[in-house]
C-alpha cells in the first residue's frame, strides 16, 4: 500500500472514528433527552387521566347532592312519605339520573330502601350480596360526622367496578340532624370508560386487578408500580404506554389504568439524529478531502520525489549521487541526512572492497590449513596405527607364550600393554572419524540388515563392559521389528558408544536397550527433540523448511504421508547429570563434568561422533537425565536412508 493511500486511509479512519464517537455521544445525550421529555409528557398524561377519573367521580357525587339534601328524602327516611319510591325511584327516573344502584339507610344503620337497576332491561333487583358487607355501622360508607361530609370513588363488586357516592341525608336547607345516608352507584363499564376517554381525548383503558383480566406483562409492571406511582413502557416505535393503579374508596388498588400515547417526541428525536448523522458525514467527506489534498501537496509529493531520487541512485550514478534538498522542514533535514549517509556509504564501500579482498585471502588460507590438517590427521593416524597394531599383536603373542610358560606376572603386564594400545588405537580412530566428518569425507554405505541380529551382536560385544561393573543388560527388541536400510557399521558404532558410556557410569545397576518402530509425527512422538539437527535431515530439505524453524518441535503438513522411524533408547541407572551438564554434551573433547574424566576416563569424542553420525544418516540424538536417577539417550533414524558420499 502506497503512502498516499495510507494517508487517505488514516485520515478517513481518524475522522470516521472521531465523528462516530461524536455521533454516539450526541445520540446518547439527545435521544436520552428526548426519551426523558417523552417519559415526563406521558407521566403528565397519566396524571391527567387520573385527575379526570377523580373529577368524574366528584361530578358524579355533586350531581346527586340535592337528592341527599331534600325534604322529601328527609321525610322518606323517617317513614313519612310512603309514595317517595313510586314517584322518584321508578325505572324512568333511574334512567334519567343514570344510576344503577340506590340505597337509603337510616341513622341506625338499617336499610330503608335499596335497589339495583339494569337500564337495558329496565329491571330492578336486590343489591349484590358482596355490597352488603360495606353497609354496616362503622363502615366508611356510613360515617358522616357533619352535614358537609361526602364520600365518592370506585368500589369493586363481583359484577365489576362501580362509581359510588355516599352523602348524609339532610333537609333542603342542608341542615340536620342527619337522619341517614344516601348511596348512589353507577357501573364503570366499557361505555362509561369510552365516554371518559372521549372527554379527556386520551386512549385509555381500565382493567380490574383480576388474574383472568390482567395483561401478561403485569408482574413486571407490578414490580415497577411498587416503587413508583406511574410506570412508563414503550410498546413500539409509534406508541408508548403509561400505567398506574386506581384505588377504591378504601385506598386499596383495584384497577390498572393504561394510557396509550403516540411517540411524537421520540419520532422528532429520531429525525433530529438522522439530520445530525448526514451532517456529520458531509463534514467528514469535505474535511477529509481537504486534508488529503493538503497532505499530498505539502508532504506526499515531496516524499515521492525523494523516494524516486533515492531509488535511482544505484542505477544511474552509484553512491556518488546526492538527493535534492528543498525547504527548511523535516523533509529537508531528511534529505541532508540521506546525503551524509550516501557519503559515509561511499567511504564504507571502498573499505568493504578492501576488507573483502583480505577476507578472501584469509578464507583461502584457512581452507588450505584445514585441508592440511585433515591430511596430517589422516597420515599421522595411519603412521600411528601401524606400530600400534604391531605392539598390540606382539603383546598378545607374548601374553599367550607367558601363559603357556606359567609366568602369570608377565601376563598381567602384557595385558596392560595390550589394553593401553587398544585404547590409544580407539582414540586415534575417533580422531580420524571426527576429522573425516568435519572435512565432509565421511561416506555412508547403506545396506539392508536385521535389527534384531544387530542387537544380538552388540549384546555379545558389550558383555565384558557389563561384567566389569557388575551391571545387567535388559533388551526390549521385538522379533518382528524387521529390517533397516542403513549403514550397519555406523549404527553399531553409535549404539556401542552409548552402551559403553552406560556401563562406565553405572555400577551394579541395569542398562536397558529399547528398539521401537513408529510412523507418527505427533508432539508425543517428538517431544524433547529440539536440536537444530533435524532441520538438516533429507526429509526437512525436501520440505524446504526454514533453518529458523529447526529450534522448535518438528511437525509435518497433514497432506504428506508419515515417515517410518526407528527409535533406539539406551537407559541406565547410573549417576545421571544436571541440566547444566547436559548442555555440554555432544561437543568434541568436552565432558559433562571434569571430575568424571579423572574418575571414569574418556576423551569426550564418543558422543560428538555419535551425534554427527546420526545426523549423517538423516536422524539425530536426544538425551534425558536427572542427577542420581540415571540417563536415557534416544537415537532416532529413518528406516531407509539415502546413500551419502
Amino acid at each position: 500500500m502506497r503512502l498516499n493511500q495510507k494517508a487517505l486511509l488514516t485520515v478517513g479512519a481518524t475522522l470516521f472514528g472521531l465523528n462516530l464517537v461524536l455521533y454516539l455521544i450526541a445520540s446518547t445525550i439527545l435521544i436520552g433527552s428526548f426519551k426523558q421529555v417523552e417519559y415526563e409528557a406521558t407521566h403528565h398524561t397519566v396524571e391527567g387521566a387520573v385527575d379526570a377519573i377523580h373529577q368524574t367521580s366528584q361530578q358524579f357525587s355533586d350531581r346527586y347532592a340535592d337528592w341527599a339534601a331534600w325534604d322529601d328524602t328527609y321525610a322518606f327516611i323517617a317513614g313519612e312519605k310512603p309514595d317517595f319510591v313510586d314517584i322518584n325511584l321508578n325505572p324512568g327516573s333511574l334512567i334519567n339520573i343514570r344510576v344503577n344502584l340506590a340505597i337509603f339507610i337510616d341513622s341506625s344503620g338499617q336499610i330503608v330502601y335499596s335497589t339495583r337497576f339494569d337500564p337495558e332491561t329496565q329491571q330492578m333487583s336486590p343489591i349484590p350480596d358482596d355490597l352488603k358487607q360495606y353497609l354496616t355501622s362503622g363502615d366508611l360508607l356510613l360515617q358522616h360526622a357533619n352535614p358537609e361530609s361526602s364520600l365518592n370513588g370506585i368500589l369493586m363488586l363481583s359484577e365489576g367496578p362501580m362509581l359510588i357516592t355516599s352523602r348524609p341525608i339532610l333537609t333542603s336547607e342542608d341542615e340536620g340532624p342527619i337522619r341517614g345516608t344516601l348511596i348512589f352507584g353507577r357501573k364503570l363499564d366499557d361505555q362509561e370508560i369510552a365516554h371518559l376517554a372521549e372527554i379527556t381525548r386520551l386512549s385509555l383503558s381500565l382493567t380490574p386487578l383480576h388474574p383472568n383480566q390482567l395483561p401478561a406483562d403485569f408482574p413486571t409492571l407490578q414490580q415497577g408500580l411498587q416503587k413508583m406511582p406511574v410506570v412508563i413502557k414503550p410498546l413500539s416505535h409509534e406508541t408508548i404506554a403509561g400505567y398506574t393503579l386506581i384505588p377504591d374508596i378504601y385506598g386499596r388498588p383495584v384497577m390498572l389504568l393504561r394510557v396509550d400515547a403516540p411517540r411524537t417526541i421520540y419520532a422528532q428525536g429520531q429525525k433530529a439524529m438522522s439530520y445530525l448523522a448526514w451532517s456529520i458525514l458531509a463534514v467528514d467527506i469535505a474535511f477529509g478531502l481537504l486534508t488529503v489534498i493538503w497532505l499530498k501537496r505539502l508532504v506526499l509529493s515531496r516524499l515521492t520525489n525523494l523516494s524516486s531520487e533515492v531509488r535511482n541512485i544505484d542505477t544511474k550514478s552509484g553512491l556518488s549521487a546526492r538527493v535534492t534538498v528543498a525547504g527548511h522542514d523535516e523533509l529537508a533535514e531528511l534529505a541532508i541526512v540521506i546525503n551524509e549517509m550516501l557519503k559515509t556509504l561511499e567511504q564504507y564501500e571502498g573499505d568493504r572492497q578492501k576488507a573483502a579482498a583480505s577476507l578472501q585471502k584469509a578464507k583461502e588460507a584457512a581452507e588450505a590449513a584445514n585441508v592440511a590438517k585433515s591430511q596430517f590427521l589422516a597420515n599421522i593416524s595411519h603412521e600411528l596405527r601401524t606400530p600400534l597394531n604391531a605392539i598390540i599383536g606382539y603383546s598378545e603373542m607374548l601374553a599367550e607364550e607367558a601363559q603357556d610358560l606359567g609366568e602369570v606376572v608377565f601376563v598381567q603386564d602384557l595385558r596392560k600393554i595390550q589394553m593401553a594400545g587398544q585404547h590409544l588405537l580407539g582414540l586415534i580412530n575417533d580422531i580420524l572419524d571426527l576429522s573425516k566428518i568435519e572435512a565432509g569425507r565421511m561416506t555412508c554405505d547403506p545396506e539392508p540388515f536385521s535389527m534384531s541380529v544387530l542387537i544380538q551382536e552388540i549384546t555379545t560385544t558389550i558383555q565384558p563392559l557389563l561384567s566389569k561393573n557388575n551391571n545387567t543388560l535388559s533388551i526390549h527388541c521385538p522379533s518382528s521389528i524387521g529390517t533397516m536400510y542403513a549403514d550397519p557399521t555406523k549404527v553399531r558404532q553409535c549404539l556401542l558408544n552409548l552402551l559403553s558410556n552406560a556401563c562406565k557410569f553405572t555400577e551394579q545397576g541395569t542398562v536397558t536397550v529399547v528398539v521401537e518402530r513408529t510412523e507418527k509425527w505427533g508432539n508425543e512422538e517428538i517431544k524433547g527433540w529440539e536440536d537444530e539437527a533435524y532441520a538438516m535431515t533429507k526429509l526437512e530439505k525436501q520440505k524446504n523448511l526454514d533453518a529458523s524453524e529447526s529450534a522448535h518441535p518438528l511437525t509435518l503438513p497433514s497432506p504428506h504421508p508419515p515417515i517410518t522411524w526407528i527409535i533406539f533408547k539406551v537407559s541406565d541407572t547410573g549417576i545421571g547429570m544436571t541440566s547444566e551438564q547436559v548442555e555440554k554434551l555432544f561437543q568434541p573433547f568436552t565432558q559433562a563434568d571434569p571430575s568424571t574424566t579423572r574418575k571414569y576416563g574418556g576423551t569426550g569424542l564418543g558422543l560428538a561422533i555419535t551425534k554427527k553420525l546420526c545426523q549423517l544418516m538423516g536422524g539425530d540424538i536426544a538425551v534425558e537425565s536427572a542427577i542420581g536417577q540415571g540417563t536415557t539417550f534416544i537415537i532416532r533414524l529413518p528406516i531407509t536412508i539415502a546413500e551419502i558420499s
